[in-house]
């Protein structure tokens, strides 16, 4: 029977760490999903480690693809969007693990997704910034976000396909960039808080990406605004108390919740309840 779902796994130099989120992914949060493992490490001996953690990974539907060279992230997720023959797909970062009880994590953003509004559904989780951390006890279970963090994200193929995917030439910072995109596109971004992993952060790509130091995240940030404006850019950052690079006054929850139930969906303003 063909999955619904094709959850990519981009990996560079890290065969433990995919080791782990591979045996937590099958173990803690089943579902009805083919994963693709894209290896891209030009060392033999690492080669070889990734392709026996993916062999000993008990999936029926699985595949992994030898780069030989290091395509990127972005690169990665692309190449699989592609070639993705599910009518969902995902991508989750090789430096995160999956926690007991997640056996309706995929079902669960799968089911946000299916609301043609909505662009992209995420979790929540242990190490990132803005509302996905899972410290934001005061936001809902299920609540509208502005910009997504890039360790996961869940969306409908065809639809991402139609926006052109992942932009691999603004690094650090691809995930705002798709959150502008979606933003201005009219498509809706959702958390599920009870959809949680945990997160090692900086660990994916740390071999051959720089720090995300205020610097380059400042160069990025401006690469986002000369191709999109200023306005779809920072339109969304209101909403972001983590992004001091825009800049922008951090708003209180009560602003938060009037910004929904203003403008947004009625079923959005009524997760801000």
């Amino acid at each position: 029977m063909q999955p619904e779902l094709t959850i990519c796994i981009p990996t560079l130099c890290q065969p433990e760490m995919l080791t782990w989120c591979l045996r937590t992914l099958t173990h803690h949060a089943p579902g009805d999903y083919k994963i693709v493992v894209v290896e891209q490490s030009p060392d033999p001996k690492v080669r070889d480690e990734v392709h026996s953690a993916w062999e000993k990974t008990e999936w029926e539907h699985k595949a992994i693809l030898h780069m030989g060279e290091n395509i990127g992230e972005m690169g990665a997720i692309n190449m699989v969007l592609d070639a993705c023959d599910t009518p969902y797909f995902a991508w989750v970062h090789d430096d995160v693990a999956f926690v007991p009880g997640s056996e309706h994590f995929w079902s669960k953003l799968i089911e946000l997704v299916k609301d043609e509004r909505v662009g992209a559904a995420v979790p929540s989780m242990s190490d990132c910034t803005g509302l996905q951390h899972f410290l934001r006890w005061d936001l809902p279970t299920i609540c509208r976000i502005w910009t997504v963090y890039g360790a996961c994200l869940v969306t409908r193929t065809e639809m991402f396909r139609s926006i052109g995917g992942m932009d691999g030439s603004i690094v650090p910072s691809c995930d705002i960039e798709i959150s502008v995109r979606l933003n201005a596109r009219g498509y809706a971004m959702v958390m599920d808080r009870s959809c949680y992993f945990q997160h090692a952060r900086h660990q994916t790509y740390k071999y051959t990406r720089l720090g995300d130091d205020k610097p380059r995240l400042e160069k990025s940030f401006n690469k986002i605004i000369r191709k999109h404006g200023v306005a779809a850019t920072c339109e969304m950052m209101f909403h972001e108390t983590e992004w001091t690079i825009a800049q922008m006054v951090s708003p209180t929850w009560t602003d938060f919740q009037e910004r929904i139930e203003g403008g947004g969906p009625q079923w959005l303003a009524e997760t801000a309840r």
